[in-house]
């Protein structure tokens, strides 16, 4: 469920974000086309750290799998 809500957070919200910041000052169809390659980006790292912090709580240290 978490992932689910990270991406959905990280990719729609994100996206919003941008139209509603960045793209209301630089209005060209590039900087539009530019969200989804960061909005992608920002999900791959938000996933990774919670990949991190979920597999050490599942696997503590010093423990065998």
């Amino acid at each position: 469920m978490l992932p689910a809500v990270e991406t959905t957070i990280c990719s729609c919200g994100f996206r919003v974000l941008w139209i509603l910041t960045v793209f209301r000052y630089f209005h060209t169809l590039e900087v539009l086309y530019l969200v989804y390659p960061f909005s992608w980006g920002i999900t791959s790292v938000v996933l990774w750290i919670s990949l991190i912090f979920t597999g050490r709580k599942m696997h503590p240290a010093g423990q065998a799998s």
